[in-house]
């Protein structure tokens, strides 16, 4: 950062309770453009995602120095999850955001090594995150600040969106009860183990280890049994109290999916897809667990009967692009973004060498 802008930011800090209505103004600001440009707004609460995203979870914030407007954030929150087959502590880091005015003007560098430095004391050396993988801009970004945040993209993951259509009739599981949830919680474990990043869930707490998210109950999870054991399973969440997409703009071409898809829309009797600046209502199917393609198909069948015709368009769900699992979602209406899994070390600490092995991400967390 220049000497200007040094006379213009704040320094680094922790973001409170008193910042959530500035730090929902920045994220207002903050447009995803790509073919669907869209704006994730976290208002009421920013900080109740954050609170979500793991326990612990810290906001670093830069804000200018006059106006005393937030400008950058970025979110790191520790969490256990497996590498190699192995549980290991390390920080998940999302929500790097700069206002648009704000950019190229040093901020983003030091919020990113604020976010994950203050962790450092904590004895964490590893951090991991998402990136759309058409955002080269994030990767320019951190190839030229090596010696704050060093980026290592790992797998590549697409996050589906499964759209709601026409019931299917087929009802292959049921509802999960809380006498479940430590059954729940083994099955995670020994399907997703040999998974990279994939959550090592609290078996202490298996009710509020599958139930995270705000306003989820176990119940919102469908399983599905064979010879008295759980086999599969996975949870749908509505986010929106919580976090909204707001579209700002489709591409020509999905400008023609829109017109398409709304036709059939109205003769189904389904939700249109929002004009530019309404609301898209979405679910996320989350902690999906299953050993056999088929069983999660099953479950996954299930979520979209019981949730057709209602006000959500489509859910969302993510699957490493080598993981066979993806083949559950044969059959069914969906679209496609690929993002990149990565890596973020600092300071002395070294990129882990991991073996190639497909990654598990759940897109509810972002």
């Amino acid at each position: 950062m220049s000497s200007t802008d040094s006379e213009r930011y704040r320094a680094p800090r922790l973001a409170d309770e008193r910042d959530d209505p500035k730090l929902c103004a920045l994220a207002r600001s903050v447009v995803m453009r790509g073919d669907v440009s869209y704006v994730l707004e976290r208002d009421p609460s920013f900080l109740a995602m954050t609170r979500a995203q793991g326990e612990g979870g810290r906001v670093v914030v830069i804000e200018h120095d006059e106006s005393g407007e937030i400008v950058a954030s970025g979110m790191s929150a520790p969490m256990d999850v497996y590498l190699d087959g192995r549980a290991r502590r390390t920080l998940y880091a999302g929500d790097l955001k700069v206002h648009p005015a704000h950019r190229a003007k040093g901020v983003a560098e030091l919020v990113a090594a604020a976010s994950v430095a203050q962790f450092e004391t904590e004895g964490h050396d590893l951090a991991w995150g998402v990136v759309l993988s058409s955002n080269r801009a994030v990767e320019r970004f951190f190839g030229r600040t090596t010696e704050l945040v060093r980026f290592q993209p790992r797998n590549d993951v697409t996050m589906w969106n499964v759209f709601f259509g026409p019931r299917r009739g087929r009802v292959e599981a049921r509802r999960a009860r809380p006498e479940d949830a430590a059954q729940m919680v083994e099955l995670f474990h020994a399907t997703h183990r040999d998974r990279q990043f994939a959550p090592a869930l609290d078996r202490d707490d298996p009710v509020g280890a599958l139930t995270r998210f705000p306003g989820m109950r176990i119940d919102d999870y469908y399983v599905r049994e064979r010879g008295g054991r759980i086999v599969a399973f996975c949870g749908v969440w509505d986010a929106f109290a919580i976090k909204r997409a707001r579209l700002i703009a489709l591409s020509r071409a999905m400008e023609v999916v829109r017109f398409g898809y709304d036709a059939v829309a109205r003769l189904a009797r389904r939700p249109r897809l929002p004009r530019d600046g309404e609301h898209l209502r979405f679910l996320y199917a989350t902690a999906w667990c299953a050993q056999e393609v088929d069983d999660l198909r099953a479950v996954l069948a299930t979520i979209h009967d019981a949730h057709a015709g209602r006000e959500h368009v489509y859910f969302d769900i993510a699957f490493d692009a080598r993981d066979p699992m993806a083949r559950a979602l044969d059959g069914l209406w969906k679209t496609g973004v690929p993002f990149r899994l990565a890596t973020l070390t600092w300071g002395a600490h070294q990129p882990p060498s991991l073996r190639e092995a497909p990654a598990y991400f759940d897109p509810a967390i972002v």
